[in-house]
């Protein structure tokens, strides 16, 4: 079984707003995200959730590594002209962020 390996650093950068009091830790959500970019022989959905990791108690000015493995099985797809479901090769965008359309990390790679 294939595995793409997605290692990435997150901080917390607190902008100081008068009367405002900053939490001391709060939790994050990394996404990470996968689309197709090239052209392919199949109807591939926008963009595909293929993992993530809640980060717990992110203080301020604080860094955390985040790694998370993308398994062939989350990228694969049914190919109608040949009746199976596999990952077809080609160029994707994987991305890293706190939602579907934050591309804030991203990586092109042919698989």
């Amino acid at each position: 079984k294939k595995e793409i390996e997605v290692t990435l650093s997150i901080s917390r950068i607190d902008e100081v707003c008068e009367n405002k009091s900053i939490p001391e830790g709060i939790d994050e959500v990394v996404q990470v995200y996968i689309k197709r970019i090239s052209e392919s022989q199949t109807i591939h959905p926008i963009r595909r959730l293929v993992g993530f990791e809640r980060i717990h108690n992110v203080k301020p000015g604080e860094t955390r590594n985040v790694q998370l493995k993308i398994n062939s099985s989350d990228i694969s797809i049914y190919m109608e002209n040949e009746g199976v479901k596999k990952v077809e090769p080609g160029e994707y965008l994987i991305y890293a962020g706190k939602n579907a359309l934050d591309e804030a990390v991203s990586v092109k790679v042919d698989i």
